[in-house]
């Protein structure tokens, strides 16, 4: 992990999704709104169930540089347009 940031107020949990959010869109460079669509079209039952817990809905990103990014705690919308104006800062 290169850089994890929770803020205040936000809820405990939601740090834990955000980095397997990340750790999804690393280990499978798509979104993870993507990846989740492709895990139930291709009824792949089980993926989400590896690597310690994949996340199969939005809010995680990869980074055209390398890495991912993860962002969890609004909706998955909200998320996703976080993580989407995330990298576009980068």
């Amino acid at each position: 992990m290169t850089a994890f940031h929770r803020m205040d107020g936000a809820m405990l949990g939601t740090a834990d999704v955000a980095c397997q959010k990340a750790k999804t869109s690393v280990l499978f460079p798509l979104s993870t709104r993507d990846f989740g669509a492709l895990c139930r079209d291709e009824k792949l039952d089980g993926m989400l169930g590896t690597n310690d817990g994949l996340i199969g809905f939005a809010g995680g990103m990869p980074v055209p540089s390398g890495g991912a990014i993860g962002v969890s705690g609004g909706s998955a919308a909200e998320d996703e347009a976080i993580a989407k104006a995330a990298i576009s800062a980068l």
